[in-house]
């Protein structure tokens, strides 16, 4: 961190820190709650920082309103519970008045796009991003491997595949290919929230819902099966029930009509 912020200083660059918090004694809608409690009182014993503060919320929408180009990457809160939303739904609220100004923003990242999804904005922000760790590589001019992989060309930097050399980018969309009779092996973000008192009820089926058209499709077109892959939660590489796609698969066979 002291990196960062000598960093930041050398360019002259602001960093806005949050100065209160929403906090909870559960990680929940059902614990105690307390709004506002400042940076100088911390956190307290026992509970847990689940939302930004009205005084940070206020920080944050001045810095949104005074700037030309905006990409957010990651929620204020945890936004699936209505008492912890407000950090995020603000931010969203400001974000949208500043594109509708003519303000450039990026929404980069699975759960800053699932907020989109829920509040509506898609198609209020200039451009929404289901990559949250790739967006930001991308923006560092970082090689991207799966970009990589569909271009003819020698590994370059992702800006740059959009750039000049675009034509280059073998990249075909899955309606190039031909599916019939074959088992289609299909990468997708199912890492969704569910209920933390019954983890078998998913909270948020954004990222699902906006997979199952391409499922469909696939299968439509006489594909044998679809094999999704994906993962749930952070397991570090070890096997672990709890993060077990279980329910996911009944879900999304459900949602589907398919096995």
């Amino acid at each position: 961190m002291p990196e960062i912020l000598a960093a930041a200083k050398a360019e002259n660059v602001e960093l806005i820190f949050p100065v209160d918090y929403t906090v909870s004694s559960k990680f929940g809608e059902d614990g105690e709650v307390k709004e506002g409690v400042t940076f100088e009182e911390g956190v307290p014993e026992g509970f847990l920082g689940l939302d930004c503060g009205p005084k940070t919320n206020a920080l944050n929408v001045a810095a949104i309103k005074a700037s030309k180009t905006i990409i957010w990457n990651g929620p204020m809160g945890v936004f699936e519970m209505a008492k912890f939303e407000a950090g995020t739904k603000e931010m969203m609220d400001a974000i949208v008045e500043a594109t509708a100004a003519g303000t450039t923003t990026v929404i980069g990242g699975g759960d800053t796009a699932t907020a989109c999804k829920k509040y509506n904005t898609e198609d209020k922000v200039t451009h929404v991003s289901t990559g949250g760790g790739a967006s930001l590589e991308l923006l560092e001019g970082k090689v991207l491997p799966g970009l990589a992989a569909l271009s003819d060309k020698k590994p370059v930097a992702a800006l740059a595949v959009g750039g000049e050399e675009a034509p280059a980018l073998s990249k075909m969309s899955v309606a190039d290919v031909d599916v019939k009779g074959k088992r289609v092996l299909m990468r997708v973000d199912f890492n969704v929230p569910q209920d933390k008192a019954d983890p078998t009820k998913i909270t948020n089926t954004a990222r699902i819902d906006a997979a199952l058209p391409t499922i469909k499709d696939i299968l439509a077109r006489g594909a044998k099966s679809v094999v999704c892959c994906s993962h749930l939660g952070r397991p570090n590489g070890q096997k672990n029930e709890k993060f077990s796609l279980a329910p996911l698969r009944r879900f999304s066979r459900s949602s589907s009509g398919s096995r």
